[in-house]
């Protein structure tokens, strides 16, 4: 995947995420803030 194919926005909110602020899991692309497990909330690292 080049830097133009790659995902600009989070798989949760769809808003631009910024490179301090950004983690990779599965092929998309989150805010730290929005990387939680579905079932309890909890922020996942």
């Amino acid at each position: 995947m080049t830097a133009e194919e790659a995902p600009r926005e989070c798989a949760v909110c769809s808003k631009i995420v910024y490179p301090v602020e950004r983690i990779f899991a599965n092929k998309c692309l989150y805010h730290n803030t929005c990387f939680k497990c579905i079932k309890c909330s909890k922020k996942l690292t």
